[in-house]
Order: structure tokens, then sequence, then C-alpha cells
């Protein structure tokens, strides 16, 4: 909560809804990655260099020389000493088994609703696409199969646990008074 300095009042504060760039900044990112707080697991929201898109990894020193290198024009090396061409893209972490098949049952849009209701958060829904633009950029009906399966996976781990739903619903509660 921030204090609004002319009305006294104290109102929410949006944090971490979108990347925030300096103001008259005036070049586009060629990639953009997101790291979850769980795991430190990364994907790519925008990746104009084709190094990261569609992978979930954990980034390490290997993630900044392939960037380096990308940036550079050159190839980067592995810790054996052998170049690998740029455009090859570094192996995700694989996922426990219970999540992979958590992501094959969220398909479509209509399985992400019906996740949200079967959560009890039917009356959340315009919260719901609000987050949803405010991460994708674009709403409901423009997500990828990949943020649809990413989306289906977080509220299957919102069901299995509590504390990580109480937050969830409450970041929803938030959206829905700031709008």
């Amino acid at each position: 909560l921030q204090k609004d300095e002319q009305t006294g009042k104290t109102k929410p504060v949006k944090i971490g809804l979108a990347p925030v760039q300096r103001e008259g900044l005036e070049y586009e990112f060629s990639c953009v990655l997101e790291l979850a707080v769980e795991k430190h697991v990364c994907t790519a929201s925008k990746d104009r260099t084709g190094l990261f898109d569609g992978k979930y990894f954990v980034p390490g020193i290997e993630t900044g020389e392939t960037l380096s290198a990308w940036l550079s024009g050159s190839k980067p090396e592995n810790d054996k000493g052998k170049e690998q061409p740029v455009t090859q893209k570094p192996e995700p972490t694989p996922a426990p088994k219970k999540a992979m098949a958590a992501t094959r049952c969220g398909t479509t849009v209509i399985d992400l609703f019906n996740a949200l209701r079967q959560l009890g958060l039917g009356d959340k829904v315009d919260a719901y696409e609000s987050h949803l633009a405010g991460k994708y950029g674009h709403g409901a009906r423009d997500l990828t199969p990949e943020q649809i399966q990413e989306q289906y996976f977080n509220l299957g781990r919102c069901k299995h646990d509590k504390e990580l739903f109480q937050r969830f619903v409450n970041y929803l509660d938030g959206l829905k008074k700031a709008a």
C-alpha cells in the first residue's frame, strides 16, 4: 500500500505486473527473460534472438555466455571448449513428471477458465483477464499454446498449495479494486 500525498488515503500499488523501462528509452528489447520466484525457472517472454524462445530453464553462466556471444555475433563455447552454433537453444531443465502431466491437460482458454472456476474463483474472471493482459500484453483469446499451458500449470499449483492459492486470490482482489 502507498499513501497518496494529496488525499492522504492509502491505495494498493501494482508491483511486478509488467516490465518497467526507463522513461525516454528508445530501444526495443531483443530478449526479455522472466524468472519464477520458486525454483528460479526462467522463460523468455520476448525473444527476437531465437535462443530461448519456448524453453524453460534455470539460468546460469552459460546463459550469459550465450547472450554475450549472440551480441558479439560469434559462437558461444560450451564447457568442453567446443563451439556451439548461436541458434542452438539451451536445453531446458526437465520439469518434474507431475508438472508435465498437469500441463498436458490444459490446452485451450476454456480449460483455463474451467480451472479457475474449479478453484472457486469464477467471480474473479475479469481480474484474471486483467492479469493475463498485464502479463502477456493481450487478452485470453490471443494466448499461445505455451502461455495457456503455463497458466494452466500455475492454476494447478494453486490447487495444491493453499498459501500460493491465497496469495493469488489476494492478487486478483487487488486487480479488481484497482480497476
